[in-house]
């Protein structure tokens, strides 16, 4: 009699662990589309698989399959990171696609323009496109032909197009490696040099020996300490789930799709919250 009490209960308990972070869960996606970071249509899919795995979940428990409802916990989780992965893959594929046509369509007016304020235009235009795509080269070169544009026709151009030219030029010089800039005083120093030659700071991919010897000896030291801590725990972590796996009623089913699951919701999360 007792032994059905028991069953009982532990078919109750398999029965609405599982429900409560899929009710969480459900809450939480509505939470966001209330605050306006999801679609109604995304939200209508989440809550759509989220009702069906609880009804899976319902007949599967009272079936006997008391384990299956952990595996369905990060199911949710995982079908918004991936809605949410290809979301940012269409945007970035729209974004180039759109950036693309732009330079065709000023390239085009380049060609085609005899006016000489129209390709002074466009060739501005283009050169903060390619500073955007970090193509340097090409932007100043779009910057200097809108600069002789101005001196031959003798007009006004920007006034901060020579500031632009000086940039790109810059950042080109930064990008070949000729040149690093001190992020202390934004002087520009050659590429050979270890510290600021304006204000003697030393830039953290380029530290001294001496300063990476020191900090060895105390990182040497912390390692040794974790590694024997790891060890430690590593011995009462598998001694403590050999008991739990033992004490279970389904054997190592359960435990191995809760951790499982517990596994997967960290990664999840871990991926789409940050603080």
């Amino acid at each position: 009699m007792a032994g059905n009490y028991i069953e009982a209960i532990i078919i109750v308990l398999m029965l609405f662990i599982p429900l409560i972070p899929l009710a969480l869960e459900a809450w939480w996606f509505w939470y966001w589309y209330s605050y306006g970071d999801i679609t109604s249509a995304k939200l209508h899919i989440i809550e759509t698989v989220i009702g069906t795995l609880i009804l899976i979940h319902i007949i599967a428990t009272i079936k006997g399959h008391l384990f299956l409802g952990f595996l369905f916990i990060p199911i949710p989780l995982v079908v918004w990171f991936f809605m949410k992965k290809s979301e940012e893959k269409i945007d970035n594929l729209n974004a180039m696609f759109q950036e693309k046509a732009e330079i065709n369509r000023l390239l085009e007016i380049i060609d085609k323009a005899t006016e000489p304020a129209l390709l002074y235009k466009a060739l501005v235009e283009l050169g903060d496109l390619y500073v955007k795509k970090t193509e340097y080269e090409k932007a100043v070169g779009c910057y200097r032909q809108a600069d002789e544009i101005v001196k031959i026709n003798k007009g006004k151009g920007l006034l901060g197009l020579s500031f632009k030219i000086q940039q790109a030029e810059k950042e080109n010089r930064v990008k070949k490696g000729e040149i690093w800039v001190c992020t202390e005083c934004s002087y520009d120093n050659p590429r050979d040099t270890d510290t600021c030659t304006n204000c003697g700071h030393i830039p953290k991919l380029l530290k001294s020996a001496r300063a990476d010897i020191v900090r060895q000896k105390a990182e040497i030291k912390k390692d040794i300490i974790k590694s024997l801590l790891a060890v430690v725990l590593g011995a009462f972590g598998i001694a403590f789930l050999l008991t739990l796996i033992h004490s279970l009623p389904e054997g190592p089913s359960v435990f191995i799709s809760l951790m499982v699951s517990l596994f997967i919701m960290y990664i999840i999360m871990k991926q789409l919250i940050t603080w």
